[in-house]
């Protein structure tokens, strides 16, 4: 399983060259994505003199560029879980199958040049849609009698600030942040990287439409657990005071963390056994 760099960027190359339409169809994705944001997000302001009038331009600017950056971060993450749920979605068929599992490289280089382009060369197409959806919204618009310049230094400038301050919070850089909010952080990450593992595990699991599969199950389990924690016997419910809250959440994250190295390495061991011929059920 040793990792060779000359080996790692052939990978990456020849699964650029194999799946091209796929990516090329996942970019076009990922441009309607980002223009249906912008489209619902100006749509609301088409009275936009009414709102400058209020506010002020830079206000009104600052309260668009708000509405934008979260629905951009909300499908930044949907993105990244449909990415994780593709980490493998090459092996069902046969013959793709069989040529990568004998491909002249180590099981850890092929895993990591899928991990590289779901969560390195994913996040790049990401951005560049988003600035093709912004030039494309500016030339279409004005046709409207409606112009408003590019919004992308504003989105850069608040979803930066967004993520410096749950850094500092989750590292707790200043003394004005809350123990709640600094637990409230990792929770976050804790949850995430679960999540993460998830779809990742998902990927080796369904492989077929994984992403809708991992999420009906995910959603399954999040009914099922609310329905036992709900019907439990009062003697069994937990009262929640302040020190509960405390050791309850950094459980959780415990737990999430725990639960999300599992997975992953679950993931990993599913992948190494994987066979070039599955075996058929009951001998047929």
């Amino acid at each position: 399983n040793a990792i060779r760099l000359t080996r790692l960027g052939h990978l990456c190359k020849l699964d650029r060259g194999q799946n091209r339409n796929k990516y090329l169809q996942f970019s076009l994705g990922l441009l309607l994505g980002h223009l249906m944001i912008q489209y619902f997000a100006f749509h609301r302001v088409w009275s936009i003199e009414w709102d400058i009038k209020k506010y002020g331009m830079e206000q009104a600017m600052y309260n668009l560029s708000q509405d934008l950056s979260s629905s951009i971060f909300f499908f930044f993450g949907v993105v990244i879980c449909i990415a994780m749920s593709s980490l493998f979605n090459h092996l069902p068929e046969k013959i793709n199958r069989t040529y990568y599992l004998m491909l002249p490289a180590s099981n850890a280089e092929k895993a990591l040049s899928r991990a590289i382009i779901c969560l390195g060369i994913v996040p790049v197409m990401f951005l560049v849609t988003l600035v093709g959806a912004d030039l494309i919204r500016m030339a279409i618009y004005p046709m409207r009698g409606t112009y408003i310049g590019t919004m992308l230094p504003l989105i850069f400038e608040e979803t930066w600030t967004a993520i410096s301050t749950f850094f500092s919070i989750l590292f707790q850089t200043s003394s004005e942040w809350r123990l709640l909010d600094v637990r409230m952080a990792w929770f976050v990450v804790g949850f995430g990287f679960w999540g993460l593992s998830c779809f990742a595990l998902g990927s080796i699991v369904f492989r077929r439409r994984a992403f809708i599969f991992t999420f009906i199950t995910l959603v399954v389990l999040f009914v099922a657990f609310s329905l036992v924690a709900t019907h439990l016997p009062g003697s069994f419910r937990l009262h929640y005071s302040r020190p509960t809250l405390y050791v309850l959440d950094i459980v959780f994250i415990i737990l999430f963390n725990v639960a999300a190295v599992a997975q992953f390495w679950l993931t990993w061991r599913l992948f190494t056994r994987t066979q070039v011929i599955p075996r058929k059920l009951f001998g047929k």
